[in-house]
C-alpha cells in the first residue's frame, strides 16, 4: 500500500512539475524571464498571449532589415530583437510561441513593488475596446491582449507608433508600422499615453 501512495505521489508531482524549455526559448527567457521582467520594466511579458500574434511578430521582426521606413503593415524594429529574430526559423517560431501561450499567466502588477488597485479606466479607453477586446483581451492572432502587460512596455509601443507616422524612426532604434495605430496614435497625448498603460496593466492576463 505505502509502496503504490508513493509511486501515485511521485507521478502527481511530476504531473505537477512545469517542464523545462526547449532549446529554442532558452534565448528568450535571457530577457523574458519573471526574473528578468522584474529588472527590466520595458521588456514585456509574453506569456499566455496568443501564439498566432507571437509568431506575428517575430516576422514582424524579421521583416525589418528589407523593409521601407514608411511600411504599412507587419514591421518592428528594435536594437535587440530585430537581431534576435534573424536566427529564428519559421518552425522554431512555432514552438517558442506555443510555448510562451501555454505558461501560466500572472498580471503585470505582480512583477512591480508596491502592489497597487485597479482604478476607473480613462474615458478615452474604449477606443482601444473597439479592436482589443472588454478588458484589453483578445484571441485575434494579429492583435495582442493588452491586459495586465507592463505598462512602460506599452507606453513605449504607443510612443512608437506615433514616432513611426512623423518621422519613420522611433527613439531609441523603436519602429512600429501599422495603418491603424500609427493614425490613432497622433491623437493621444504623453498624458493620455501614460494612463492607457497604467490602466491596462492593472487587468488581470486572462
Amino acid at each position: 500500500m505505502i509502496g503504490l501512495c508513493l509511486v501515485a505521489w511521485a507521478f502527481a508531482a511530476a504531473r505537477a512539475a512545469p517542464p523545462d524549455p526547449p532549446y529554442v526559448v532558452r534565448p528568450c527567457l535571457e530577457c523574458h524571464s519573471v526574473n528578468t521582467m522584474k529588472k527590466k520594466t520595458e521588456v514585456p511579458s509574453l506569456v499566455g498571449q496568443d501564439d498566432g500574434y507571437l509568431r506575428h511578430q517575430i516576422k514582424a521582426f524579421n521583416a525589418a532589415d528589407n523593409a521601407p521606413a514608411r511600411s504599412p503593415r507587419l514591421v518592428r524594429r528594435h536594437p535587440v530583437m530585430t537581431e534576435q529574430a534573424k536566427e529564428v526559423s519559421v518552425e522554431d517560431a512555432f514552438r517558442i510561441a506555443r510555448w510562451f501561450y501555454r505558461q501560466a499567466c500572472f498580471p503585470a502588477r505582480a512583477l512591480e513593488q508596491p502592489r497597487f488597485l485597479l482604478g476607473p479606466p480613462p474615458a478615452f479607453v474604449m477606443r482601444c475596446f473597439l479592436c482589443y477586446g472588454p478588458g484589453g483581451k483578445t484571441t485575434h492572432a494579429l492583435v495582442p491582449s493588452l491586459a495586465g502587460q507592463r505598462a512602460r512596455h506599452l507606453a513605449c509601443q504607443l510612443l512608437a507608433f506615433c514616432d513611426a507616422l512623423i518621422d519613420g524612426l522611433a527613439r531609441d532604434g523603436r519602429y512600429r508600422s501599422h495603418r491603424m495605430m500609427n493614425r490613432q496614435g497622433t491623437h493621444l497625448t504623453n498624458a493620455e499615453i501614460a494612463q492607457l498603460a497604467d490602466y491596462f496593466s492593472r487587468l488581470d492576463r486572462r
